[in-house]
């Protein structure tokens, strides 16, 4: 795997085959590129493309492979071996290429920079929760700018914590991440028209630096009213929004992140409260999925 300390804007990768075109010679490879080592993309699929084939007569210069990676932005590249001589693997070289003229920048910074700024925090602010349905406003200015580093087509508390917890100087706090966040219904059952509030409740939580989910719901059974952080996070920036959209969805994305070096969170009961709207009469826990509320540590893993 490579891990290139920064994103860089990638054009090509080559492998050469070893001297001798003997054992661990490869004839099918992956290549996956990633933004953060955890959610990875398939770049060149190596069984669907043609076998690696080599003429010994010619120099391992000749006999170079070329994976086109144009377009693609990536700070890690991991190659898998899918058939290769006798199982093993061997290259005379690898060699990774940038796009010419482009600039490292750090994961974080939509704008590209190398390091994340607080223009970088202006624009998380403008499009927060922001999914592919919303067109170009995600497309053009998070997901080409690399802001959707989770790769799930909306934009999160996971993505906002690669800028929010690298502002001000950054975050210097440490440990794992560990415990549950789940959503707690206040009322079994609701009827039309009254309102009702599922507390964002925590469980032996340990090391919480961010934490939040986007939790689907149907516009035409309920509707947001809000989201407010209870005491115990007072120091976590209320990120969160609702989406409703034409096709007759909508989401809560919830969102509470620290910004630079702030005290995590250690403990359990409530973090905080969402509160909706009943158009008919519904079962709150059947009407949004309470269970898997992510938890970010400042090393930037979610456990859910």
């Amino acid at each position: 795997m490579f891990d290139f300390g920064a994103v860089y804007e990638l054009y090509k990768f080559e492998y050469y085959p070893r001297d001798s075109y003997g054992s661990g010679t490869v004839k099918r490879m992956n290549v996956y590129s990633s933004l953060d080592n955890v959610h990875w993309n398939l770049e060149w699929n190596g069984k669907e493309n043609e076998e690696w084939s080599y003429d010994e007569n010619r120099e391992v210069d000749e006999n170079k492979k070329t994976v086109n990676l144009e377009g693609v932005s990536a700070r890690y590249l991991k190659l898998t071996i899918v058939e290769s001589k006798k199982n093993f693997f061997a290259a005379h070289e690898l060699s990774v290429y940038k796009k010419d003229g482009s600039k490292p920048f750090a994961v974080g910074s939509t704008n590209k920079n190398e390091k994340v700024s607080e223009g970088d925090y202006i624009n998380m602010k403008n499009y927060l929760g922001t999914s592919v349905k919303d067109g170009a406003n995600f497309v053009d200015q998070i997901q080409k700018r690399c802001g959707d580093i989770n790769r799930n087509g909306v934009y999160d508390v996971y993505d906002y914590a690669f800028t929010m917890f690298a502002l001000d100087g950054g975050t210097k706090q440490t440990g794992e991440v560990s415990g549950r966040i789940f959503l707690v219904p206040e009322r079994e059952k609701v009827k039309a028209g009254e309102t009702f509030t599922l507390a964002v409740t925590a469980k032996e939580a340990v090391n919480v630096n961010a934490f939040g989910k986007v939790l689907n719901y149907d516009p035409s059974r309920l509707e947001f009213v809000s989201a407010s952080p209870e005491d115990s996070i007072g120091q976590m920036e209320n990120l969160t929004v609702n989406k409703r959209y034409g096709d007759g969805t909508a989401y809560v994305n919830l969102a509470f992140a620290n910004r630079g070096d702030k005290k995590l969170y250690n403990g359990s009961g409530a973090l905080a409260m969402i509160t909706m709207r009943a158009i008919v009469e519904v079962m709150p826990k059947d009407e949004m999925e309470c269970e898997g509320i992510w938890l970010i540590g400042p090393g930037i893993r979610e456990r859910e």
